[in-house]
């Protein structure tokens, strides 16, 4: 008997194999994936290796699926249970998901090459198959094909892809066990290079890398929104979702941000759903302007005008200089008996 990573049962609908070639069609575009799968004659998959590297991708596919499934009611890529495919790839630059075949792919543990404004830098990665990131590239495909966001380089709606990926690959990655410091930080488990990694708290270290051009730019605060252009107007999508990272963390946990804004926290629970519906309701091409007032909206609809909900997301945004005001309730003084009367009723 042969065991596989697939599981199809129980409403699962994720297979995992072993990355062999692309099909290309004669404009040389992607249109297939050649693999092969994986057998294990005991379903004990090892320690270390391609085919243990291969059954911890199969996990964290599984883990995202439980999390958006048991959270939010999707299931898949398609939110309606359709099939989640992964592949375990023995070279490349690092992990994607690839919209035109709808698959996550993974890469085996290489030196990967950071480009720097100094120049560029090697990093030794230890394995692409963490649980933060496997749930990253997870929601990618989920943003792709379930939600109509879209991205791309240089584009405010790609930052939000990848501030969004981020968002809800930290909570998958809770979900399972981390600690609170290893929810804030994407990457850690990846390489102990901290350049590889993006901070929730901090997103400034993406400051120092050069932007898709290649060239360097002028960085400005990276946890905050900066208009036109971000900081690398060039690119740079996972530089330029800092502040959505940020804001996340701050509507969280409540904080102090350094330009003086002091936010109420919320918690995960609740976060988590205002992040998600914000994420529902967006346009293709959306922006960060977009993306603040329909959080804002959400956050009243559901918790209530005023709430303490409410009030934290406006906040957050404030933090990460998307300003909105903040509500107020107003007396009406024309009112028939007056002031006295109402306040003595």
């Amino acid at each position: 008997t042969h065991h596989r990573l697939k599981i199809d049962c129980r409403g699962y609908d994720i297979v995992t194999e072993r990355f062999d070639e692309f099909r290309l069609n004669r404009r040389f575009e992607v249109t297939d994936t050649r693999s092969s799968p994986y057998k294990d004659g005991d379903n004990i998959w090892g320690t270390t290796g391609n085919p243990h590297e291969g059954a911890t991708v199969h996990w964290g596919m599984q883990q995202a699926w439980d999390y958006f499934d048991d959270e939010f009611g999707h299931r898949g890529f398609d939110g309606n249970g359709g099939e989640v495919e992964a592949f375990f790839e023995s070279d490349g630059s690092g992990p994607f998901y690839l919209p035109a075949t709808q698959e996550v792919h993974i890469q085996e543990a290489a030196p990967f090459t950071l480009p720097m404004c100094t120049g560029n830098v090697t990093i030794n990665v230890n394995s692409w198959a963490v649980i933060d990131i496997l749930a990253q590239e997870n929601k990618h495909g989920e943003i792709e094909d379930a939600f109509t966001l879209g991205g791309g380089q240089g584009t405010q709606a790609g930052a939000l892809n990848e501030g969004f990926a981020d968002i809800f690959g930290a909570m998958v990655e809770r979900e399972v066990g981390a600690t609170f410091n290893e929810i804030w930080t994407s990457g850690q488990d990846a390489s102990a290079n901290t350049l590889l990694h993006r901070s929730f708290i901090s997103p400034n270290n993406a400051h120092f890398r050069a932007n898709a051009a290649g060239t360097c730019f002028n960085p400005g605060i990276a946890d905050e929104f900066n208009e036109p252009g971000f900081w690398d107007p060039n690119g740079g999508v996972h530089a330029n979702s800092g502040p959505l990272s940020h804001w996340f963390y701050l509507l969280v946990t409540g904080n102090t941000h350094q330009n003086g804004t002091t936010v109420t926290g919320i918690g995960f629970n609740d976060a988590s759903l205002i992040a998600w519906e914000t994420l529902m309701s967006l346009p293709n091409g959306a922006g960060y302007v977009d993306a603040r007032d329909n959080a804002i909206d959400f956050a009243e609809l559901n918790f209530g005008f005023c709430s303490q909900e409410h009030i934290g997301t406006i906040e957050a945004f404030n933090a990460i200089n998307l300003p909105s005001a903040l509500p107020t309730q107003n007396i009406n003084p024309n009112i028939s008996g007056g002031l006295t009367s109402l306040l003595s009723a």
